[in-house]
Protein backbone atom coordinates (compact mmCIF):
# COMPACT_ATOMS: atom_id res chain seq x y z
CA UNK A 1 0.00 0.00 0.00
CA UNK A 2 1.25 3.47 -0.83
CA UNK A 3 0.90 6.59 1.30
CA UNK A 4 -2.00 7.67 -0.91
CA UNK A 5 -3.75 4.32 -0.28
CA UNK A 6 -3.30 4.70 3.46
CA UNK A 7 -4.71 8.26 3.36
CA UNK A 8 -7.73 7.03 1.33
CA UNK A 9 -8.23 4.21 3.82
CA UNK A 10 -8.15 6.66 6.74
CA UNK A 11 -10.75 8.85 5.07
CA UNK A 12 -12.89 5.85 4.30
CA UNK A 13 -12.55 4.77 7.94
CA UNK A 14 -13.93 8.10 9.04
CA UNK A 15 -16.85 7.95 6.56
CA UNK A 16 -17.70 4.26 6.66
CA UNK A 17 -15.73 2.14 9.17
CA UNK A 18 -17.38 -1.12 8.11
CA UNK A 19 -16.43 -0.59 4.46
CA UNK A 20 -12.87 0.23 5.52
CA UNK A 21 -12.71 -2.95 7.59
CA UNK A 22 -13.97 -5.00 4.62
CA UNK A 23 -11.31 -3.35 2.46
CA UNK A 24 -8.56 -4.30 4.92
CA UNK A 25 -9.83 -7.87 5.11
CA UNK A 26 -9.85 -8.07 1.30
CA UNK A 27 -6.15 -7.10 1.08
CA UNK A 28 -3.87 -10.12 1.24
CA UNK A 29 -1.93 -9.11 4.36
CA UNK A 30 -0.10 -11.24 6.88
CA UNK A 31 -2.49 -12.01 9.75
CA UNK A 32 -0.73 -9.75 12.25
CA UNK A 33 -0.83 -6.78 9.84
CA UNK A 34 -4.51 -7.40 9.07
CA UNK A 35 -5.43 -7.41 12.75
CA UNK A 36 -3.39 -4.24 13.27
CA UNK A 37 -5.23 -2.58 10.37
CA UNK A 38 -8.63 -3.58 11.76
CA UNK A 39 -7.64 -2.29 15.20
CA UNK A 40 -6.56 1.05 13.69
CA UNK A 41 -9.86 1.33 11.81
CA UNK A 42 -11.76 0.79 15.07
CA UNK A 43 -9.61 3.26 17.01
CA UNK A 44 -9.98 5.94 14.34
CA UNK A 45 -13.73 5.45 14.09
CA UNK A 46 -14.28 5.64 17.85
CA UNK A 47 -11.89 8.60 18.20
CA UNK A 48 -13.81 10.53 15.54
CA UNK A 49 -17.13 9.71 17.18
CA UNK A 50 -15.79 10.91 20.53
CA UNK A 51 -14.53 14.17 18.97
CA UNK A 52 -17.83 14.84 17.24
CA UNK A 53 -19.94 13.63 20.15
CA UNK A 54 -21.74 10.85 18.29
CA UNK A 55 -22.77 7.76 20.25
CA UNK A 56 -21.36 4.68 18.53
CA UNK A 57 -23.70 2.08 17.08
CA UNK A 58 -23.71 -1.18 19.08
CA UNK A 59 -21.88 -3.38 16.61
CA UNK A 60 -19.96 -5.42 19.17
CA UNK A 61 -22.82 -7.80 19.80
CA UNK A 62 -23.96 -6.48 23.18
CA UNK A 63 -27.44 -5.69 21.89
CA UNK A 64 -27.76 -9.20 20.51
CA UNK A 65 -26.59 -10.69 23.82
CA UNK A 66 -29.14 -8.61 25.74
CA UNK A 67 -31.91 -9.76 23.39
CA UNK A 68 -30.89 -13.38 23.83
CA UNK A 69 -30.73 -13.04 27.61
CA UNK A 70 -34.35 -11.85 27.66
CA UNK A 71 -35.64 -14.95 25.90
CA UNK A 72 -35.42 -18.41 27.43
CA UNK A 73 -32.77 -20.47 25.73
CA UNK A 74 -33.87 -23.53 23.83
CA UNK A 75 -31.33 -26.27 23.47
CA UNK A 76 -31.75 -28.92 20.85
CA UNK A 77 -31.23 -32.40 22.19
CA UNK A 78 -28.75 -34.40 20.22
CA UNK A 79 -28.62 -38.14 20.61
CA UNK A 80 -26.81 -40.96 18.85
CA UNK A 81 -30.11 -42.06 17.32
CA UNK A 82 -31.21 -38.60 16.12
CA UNK A 83 -32.53 -38.86 12.56
CA UNK A 84 -31.96 -42.62 12.31
CA UNK A 85 -35.65 -43.51 12.06
CA UNK A 86 -36.32 -40.79 9.49
CA UNK A 87 -33.42 -42.05 7.35
CA UNK A 88 -34.77 -45.60 7.37
CA UNK A 89 -36.78 -46.65 4.29
CA UNK A 90 -40.54 -47.10 4.94
CA UNK A 91 -40.57 -50.87 4.33
CA UNK A 92 -37.71 -51.31 6.81
CA UNK A 93 -39.52 -49.04 9.27
CA UNK A 94 -42.56 -51.34 9.09
CA UNK A 95 -40.34 -54.40 9.70
CA UNK A 96 -38.60 -52.75 12.66
CA UNK A 97 -41.88 -51.52 14.12
CA UNK A 98 -43.16 -55.14 14.17
CA UNK A 99 -40.01 -56.16 16.05
CA UNK A 100 -40.50 -53.27 18.50
CA UNK A 101 -44.11 -54.32 19.08
CA UNK A 102 -42.99 -57.91 19.73
CA UNK A 103 -40.33 -56.70 22.18
CA UNK A 104 -42.94 -54.65 24.05
CA UNK A 105 -45.23 -57.71 24.16
CA UNK A 106 -42.39 -59.75 25.72
CA UNK A 107 -41.76 -57.19 28.46
CA UNK A 108 -41.30 -57.30 31.43
CA UNK A 109 -39.26 -60.40 30.58
CA UNK A 110 -36.25 -58.40 29.42
CA UNK A 111 -34.09 -61.51 28.94
CA UNK A 112 -36.61 -62.97 26.47
CA UNK A 113 -36.91 -59.59 24.72
CA UNK A 114 -33.12 -59.35 24.48
CA UNK A 115 -32.88 -62.87 23.04
CA UNK A 116 -35.63 -62.08 20.53
CA UNK A 117 -33.76 -58.98 19.28
CA UNK A 118 -30.53 -60.99 19.02
CA UNK A 119 -32.35 -63.66 16.97
CA UNK A 120 -33.36 -61.02 14.40
CA UNK A 121 -29.68 -60.52 13.42
CA UNK A 122 -30.07 -56.77 12.90
CA UNK A 123 -27.19 -54.63 11.71
CA UNK A 124 -26.06 -51.58 13.69
CA UNK A 125 -28.28 -49.08 11.87
CA UNK A 126 -31.32 -51.32 12.21
CA UNK A 127 -30.65 -51.67 15.94
CA UNK A 128 -30.33 -47.88 16.27
CA UNK A 129 -33.62 -47.37 14.43
CA UNK A 130 -35.32 -50.04 16.55
CA UNK A 131 -34.01 -48.34 19.69
CA UNK A 132 -35.95 -45.18 18.78
CA UNK A 133 -39.22 -47.14 18.88
CA UNK A 134 -38.71 -48.29 22.49
CA UNK A 135 -39.43 -46.26 25.62
CA UNK A 136 -36.75 -45.44 28.18
CA UNK A 137 -37.86 -48.08 30.68
CA UNK A 138 -37.70 -50.82 28.05
CA UNK A 139 -34.29 -49.66 26.79
CA UNK A 140 -32.91 -49.67 30.34
CA UNK A 141 -34.21 -53.20 30.96
CA UNK A 142 -32.72 -54.39 27.66
CA UNK A 143 -29.32 -52.87 28.52
CA UNK A 144 -29.38 -54.68 31.86
CA UNK A 145 -30.35 -57.95 30.15
CA UNK A 146 -27.51 -57.48 27.66
CA UNK A 147 -24.98 -56.98 30.49
CA UNK A 148 -26.24 -60.06 32.28
CA UNK A 149 -26.05 -62.13 29.07
CA UNK A 150 -22.44 -61.09 28.41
Amino acid sequence: MTGRDVKALILETLRDPQAAARRIIAVDLPPQAGWLGLALVSVLAYALMALVGIAPEDDDGNAAVKAVNREPATVARISPTAGVWEATPPEQQAFLQKIADSVLDLMPDSAAAHDYIASQQLDTEEKAALWTRLDSKTRTALKKAHQEAA
